[in-house]
């Protein structure tokens, strides 16, 4: 069983206050309006989500996340989103990067699906932050990045 499959039943308990912290910072930076579209790449069991009223659906490969998850959900890969070119204003991704399996692909599907802006966390120190910070810096034409406790976070321009 995958990992995240295993603790998916606890995963709000021990994490909550954590991924919270880190929406809210993304919450401050995007500041959404009503009626933008968002996708949440690697949105586990929705924590992330319970902040943003607006039209917000989530992506994640653990089944049993999804299963925790109360919002609009889809099982998919982050290399391979199942949406059209420019499907949303914004695409956040909360301290999911170090699990993406291809993290040049994933940014290269971010980009693809997002209109405006894409911010994205990844554990400081994650051994894939480098190859992250190349390729969103290759993929988008401007990235600021911001020092969060235990994060990284990148602000991506389209």
């Amino acid at each position: 069983m995958d990992y995240y499959d295993e603790i998916a039943p606890r995963y709000n308990s021990f994490r909550k206050e954590e991924q919270l912290e880190k929406a809210r910072f993304v919450k401050g930076l995007i500041n959404p309006k009503p009626k933008d579209k968002i996708l949440d790449v690697g949105c586990g069991t929705g924590l992330s989500m319970s902040l943003f009223q607006c039209d917000i659906v989530g992506v994640d490969n653990s089944e049993q996340m999804l299963k925790h998850n109360p919002y609009r959900t889809k099982r998919a890969d982050a290399e391979d989103l199942p949406f059209p070119d420019y499907s949303f204003d914004y695409v956040i991704s909360i301290t999911a990067a170090q699990n993406f399996s291809n993290v040049e692909a994933a940014v290269k599907e971010i980009h693809r699906v997002v209109k405006k802006v894409a911010v994205i966390t990844i554990l400081s120190k994650s051994k894939k932050l480098n190859l992250l910070k190349d390729s969103l810096n290759r993929n988008f034409s401007s990235v600021k990045e911001y020092k969060l406790r235990i994060d990284s976070a990148f602000y991506c321009i389209k």
